[in-house]
């Protein structure tokens, strides 16, 4: 059974470095992809070491909440490959969580694509 982590971290913004733009990044094996949560938040509230917004304001912890939900879905995800009995790597969680399918070709379009060549 293939373990992951997960990390939340805030990357600043180019043109705003008072803005940061928050990311997921998901570690397996050593091997780790990053997806852009579409969330910014103040640089300044950003905690590092909690990866999550500091601070008891109305909008922090509704982004906090926000954070717990996109892990919990993650850990949906990894269920379900588990469950499935597919291998777990960081792309196939990327994947599974954007919503993105392995296209399944059918034995019969196989045998036209090789018969075609």
């Amino acid at each position: 059974m293939q373990t992951y982590s997960l990390l939340f971290y805030a990357k600043k913004a180019k043109n705003n470095p008072e803005l940061s733009t928050i990311y997921m990044r998901i570690t397996v094996a050593g091997r780790r992809t990053e997806i852009s949560t579409g969330q910014t938040v103040k640089t300044s509230q950003w905690s590092i070491k909690l990866g999550k917004v500091s601070g008891n304001s109305p909008n922090g912890r509704q982004l906090n909440s926000l954070l717990e939900s996109f892990r919990a879905k993650l850990f949906e995800c990894y269920n379900s490959l588990y469950n499935e009995g597919k291998e777990i790597t960081c792309e196939n969680l990327r994947n599974k969580y954007l919503g993105i399918e392995e296209k399944k070709l059918l034995l019969l379009k196989l045998l036209k694509i090789t018969t075609q060549r």
